[in-house]
């Protein structure tokens, strides 16, 4: 019994053989593409809540120093002015105060 075989059927099994590992590797790397791709939107909605958070503190934060500023406005106004000095230091304890309880808060917070 002899088995010959032609250059171009060993050839086409070779090519066939190759797709098939071709097929292979593409069904694997779209496996991967889609691991990394939920893994990017996870980063993606952190970074969303992330940037969330820091813009609110930033908004507490300047209302607080605006606070501060404005009592602050208000003893050289009292310098300047008919108001009261005591008034103005009253002011300026609150404003404080708030400044104090607020890094208190966040200091909490963590």
């Amino acid at each position: 019994m002899e088995v010959t075989i032609d250059l171009k059927e060993l050839l086409i099994c070779a090519l066939l053989i190759a797709l098939f590992v071709l097929v292979i590797f593409a069904i694997v790397l779209v496996k991967h593409a889609i691991t990394t791709v939920k893994n990017l939107n996870q980063i993606t909605d952190d970074a969303t809540i992330v940037t969330k958070i820091a813009a609110d503190r930033s908004t507490e934060v300047n209302d607080v120093f605006g606070d501060l500023s404005t009592s602050l406005h208000g003893i050289s106004r009292s310098l300047d002015s008919n108001q009261g000095f005591l008034s103005a230091l009253i002011n300026v304890g609150k404003a404080t105060a708030s400044t104090v309880s607020y890094f208190r808060s966040s200091a909490d917070r963590k």
